[in-house]
């Protein structure tokens, strides 16, 4: 924009804020069942770029502070291939240790989104409660590079077992102008959640 704060731009391309995620806590609010979810977070290289890391890192402790007690969260990271943090557990007894580990986290390697996405869906597929709402939240800056599975064999999944996820939605949320935008937005729509 004309005659803008050179610091502006930087701002309005950055990465989305902690809103975003509260934002879908707000879409299961009216839904008082208490969530299994899986957050899947991107921990690639250049996740370090333009403090991507630090501010996906901000926002999940923002959407953590959101959930119930009651809530069960896993936690999936992913580069070269996905890896399990934190099994699904309930945030009233894990909540401080699932924090510590989130803010531990340190960025390195590939980008196997697509991995990681089944992964996860599997995950709360297998430990999840079909009478809780069941969701993964994918968060990633990047285009696939490593994984084995591809875009059509994740959103397969979706389709698996009943169709719309099973009941399992999933929400992407894309980090900067190098995230494939499309891809995560056909993603999330095959598991009837949201991109963002």
């Amino acid at each position: 924009a004309n005659g803008a704060d050179p610091a502006l731009p930087k701002r309005v391309l950055s990465l989305p804020e902690p809103r975003v995620l509260a934002r879908i806590k707000e879409l299961w609010r009216e839904d008082r069942k208490p969530a299994d979810i899986a957050v899947v977070l991107d921990v690639s290289g250049s996740m370090y770029d333009e403090g991507k890391l630090e501010q996906a890192q901000e926002g999940l402790l923002a959407f953590l502070g959101q959930l119930s007690a009651r809530d069960r969260v896993a936690l999936v990271v992913f580069a070269d291939e996905p890896q399990l943090v934190q099994p699904l557990t309930e945030l009233g007894n894990d909540r401080r240790a699932l924090e510590e580990r989130i803010k531990g986290l340190i960025a390195d390697g590939g980008t196997s989104v697509y991995d990681a996405a089944a992964s996860s869906v599997a995950l709360v597929r297998k430990e999840g409660d079909p009478k809780r709402i069941r969701a993964t939240v994918v968060l990633t800056d990047g285009i696939d590079n490593r994984s084995s599975a591809g875009l059509d064999d994740v959103i397969g999944l979706a389709g698996a077992n009943g169709g719309e996820g099973n009941g399992i939605r999933m929400f992407t949320i894309a980090y900067g102008s190098e995230a494939d935008v499309d891809g995560l937005k056909r993603l999330a729509e095959a598991f009837g959640g949201k991109a963002y």
